[in-house]
């Protein structure tokens, strides 16, 4: 038995760690040969940060030059007060703003967040806003967002409007209301454009009563994908 590595014949001891050249490779053999490396084996090759392959223990924290988005999904049905969501009170008056509950009007889940004009009447002026959390992006660059919502207008100069900002970008709207939108309306915005080189995204619903007798608005239903 001659045992000669690289004379074609895997022989005498000759193994995928010690003569890879005969015997073929074999990752997970805890040698890094043949056409091994960072990224087909990194079992025996281990890992390289800019090799291009998210692999073993990397992750966007470690290496987000390689594992440059951790796709995540995001939901809230408003059955109670909603961790990290916040309102402004804003207006001439307080205690009139945003809430969570079933509404004047209809909840499609049968609680919703709502903002109602009509029980304050006419002469108190409602600008009141609710916002979302801050959703961290983990290196992902697309995303879509949407909801579902009842909006009640009186045509007399009230509206709604729905708005996204990021780390790198202030409130931009994606969308205004002006007249009635119910029952369930479903809206969803691809809002990837607004993303390149974001760390976090942040949405706000912001409603105007223009200083009116006014009636509702309605949301329910939120999802958010990153991916």
């Amino acid at each position: 038995c001659e045992g000669t590595c690289n004379d074609s014949t895997c022989e005498c001891g000759e193994t995928t760690a010690n003569c890879w050249e005969d015997c073929g490779t074999s990752c997970g053999d805890g040698t890094c040969n043949g056409g091994e490396d960072t990224c087909n084996c990194w079992e025996d090759c281990g890992t390289d940060c800019g090799d291009g392959c998210c692999n073993g223990s990397e992750d966007f924290g470690s290496c987000p030059a390689d594992c440059n988005c951790i796709p995540s999904n995001h939901s809230e049905e408003f059955s109670s007060a909603p961790a990290g969501w916040t309102v402004i009170d804003g207006g001439e008056s307080t205690g009139d703003t945003w809430a969570i509950g079933t509404g004047p009007g209809y909840c499609y889940s049968g609680s919703c967040a709502f903002v109602d004009s009509d029980t304050w009447g006419d002469g108190t002026r409602l600008a009141e806003t609710l916002f979302s959390p801050q959703y961290n992006l983990n290196g992902c660059s697309a995303a879509t967002v949407g909801f579902i919502h009842y909006y009640n207008s009186i045509e007399s100069g009230d509206y709604a409007e729905f708005a996204v900002q990021t780390d790198l970008m202030s409130w931009t709207v994606l969308q205004t209301w002006t007249s009635d939108a119910y029952p369930d309306v479903t809206e969803s915005y691809d809002i990837s454009a607004y993303l390149a080189g974001a760390s976090w995204v942040q949405f706000r619903w912001y409603y105007d009563d223009d200083d009116t007798w006014a009636w509702y608005w309605h949301v329910d239903n939120f999802t958010l994908s990153i991916f």
